[in-house]
C-alpha cells in the first residue's frame, strides 16, 4: 500500500507541473513577461526622446543668454588658439604691455582677454598667445566693450579707435575734448564731446562710421554713456552745479527723435558707470547708490 500511495502522489504531481503556469492576473507568464519587456522597451524610448529634448533646449537657452559671446570672431579665436593650440602661449600669469592698465581698462570677451594699457590696446587668447596688439599714443587711455566690438579713447584727447577685439578697423578725430564713448553689440557708437555753446555734444555713429545722430546737452556735462544693445538709444548722465550743490541727471535718448524720451534728476549721487543689461533695463552705478532704470 505504500508503494501504491507513492506512485500516486508522484502521479499528481506530475499532473500538477504539466499544467499552464497562471500569474496573478490570470495571464500566462511567458504572456506577461514578453508584454512587460515590450512596455520597458516604449517607456526607455520615451524617456530617452524627453531627455534629449530637454538637452536641446537648455543648449538653446544657454545659447541666446551668451549669444553675445558667440561671435565669428570668438569662434575662430576659439578653434585657432585653443584646439589647434596655434600662437604658442605659456598661459597666465603674464606680462602685460606697457607699464600700467587701470581698472576699468581690462575685460573679457569669451575665451580671450582684452586691456589698454598706456600704450596698447591688447587682445589674448585663453593660454596669453597674443591675438592683437594695437599701438596706442593716448595719455590717458579709456575703453568700452559690448559682444566683441570696442572703442578706445583718450579721455580729455580728441582721438578714437574703434573696432573689434581682434582688430581695429577705425580711427576718429573730434573738434573738441572727448569725455566719454561706448559702443553697441550692433557696432553702433557714440562719443560726447566738450562744445562750443553748450556743455556737452553727443556724437552717434552707424557701425560703417556714418554719423546718424546728434545731441547738445545745455544744462550738463556728460561724464557716462550706454548705447542699447539694438544701437537705437542711449542712456547718459550728467553732472552740473545748482545753488552751489553738485546735482546729476539721467537723460534717454532715442535716436528717430529730437527731444529726450526723458530727463530725470538726481541728487548727492555722482553716476560713474552705466551699463545696458537688457533691451530696455539699465544699471546706473554711483557713489551713494546704484539705480536699475526701466525704459518703457
Amino acid at each position: 500500500m505504500f508503494n501504491r500511495f507513492r506512485g500516486k502522489h508522484s502521479e499528481q504531481k506530475a499532473k500538477k507541473l504539466n499544467r499552464d503556469v497562471i500569474s496573478y492576473e490570470e495571464v500566462p507568464l511567458e504572456d506577461y513577461e514578453e508584454q512587460s519587456t515590450k512596455v520597458s522597451a516604449i517607456d526607455t524610448k520615451k524617456i530617452i526622446k524627453i531627455v534629449i529634448i530637454l538637452l536641446v533646449l537648455a543648449l538653446v537657452i544657454f545659447i541666446f543668454a551668451n549669444r553675445q559671446n558667440f561671435t565669428p570672431e570668438n569662434i575662430s579665436n576659439w578653434f585657432t588658439y585653443d584646439v589647434l593650440g596655434q600662437g604658442g602661449g605659456t598661459g597666465y600669469p603674464t606680462k602685460i604691455v606697457g607699464t600700467n592698465v587701470e581698472k576699468n581698462n581690462i575685460f573679457s570677451n569669451g575665451n580671450t582677454l582684452s586691456y589698454a594699457s598706456d600704450t596698447s590696446f591688447v587682445t589674448l587668447s585663453s593660454n596669453a598667445s597674443e591675438i592683437h596688439n594695437y599701438q596706442l599714443n593716448y595719455a590717458t587711455p579709456a575703453m568700452s566693450n559690448n559682444g566683441g566690438n570696442v572703442i578706445v579713447y583718450s579721455l580729455g584727447g580728441k582721438t578714437y579707435d574703434v573696432g573689434t577685439t581682434n582688430e581695429i578697423t577705425h580711427s576718429g578725430k573730434t573738434e573738441e575734448a572727448i569725455y566719454a564713448c561706448d559702443v553697441s553689440s550692433s557696432g553702433v557708437y557714440g562719443v560726447v564731446t566738450d562744445t562750443t555753446g553748450y556743455l556737452s555734444k553727443l556724437y552717434i555713429f552707424n557701425k560703417d562710421h556714418k554719423k546718424i545722430y546728434t545731441y547738445s546737452f545745455s544744462d550738463y556735462y556728460v561724464t557716462t554713456l550706454a548705447i542699447s544693445p539694438d544701437g537705437n538709444q542711449c542712456v547718459a548722465t550728467g553732472i552740473s552745479a545748482e545753488s552751489g550743490s553738485m546735482t546729476g541727471a539721467i537723460y534717454v535718448l532715442d535716436f528717430n527723435k529730437e527731444e529726450p524720451v526723458s530727463v530725470n534728476k538726481i541728487t548727492n549721487n555722482t553716476i560713474y558707470r552705466t551699463e545696458y543689461l537688457t533691451g530696455n533695463e539699465v544699471c546706473l552705478i554711483g557713489n551713494t547708490s546704484s539705480i536699475i532704470l526701466n525704459i518703457v
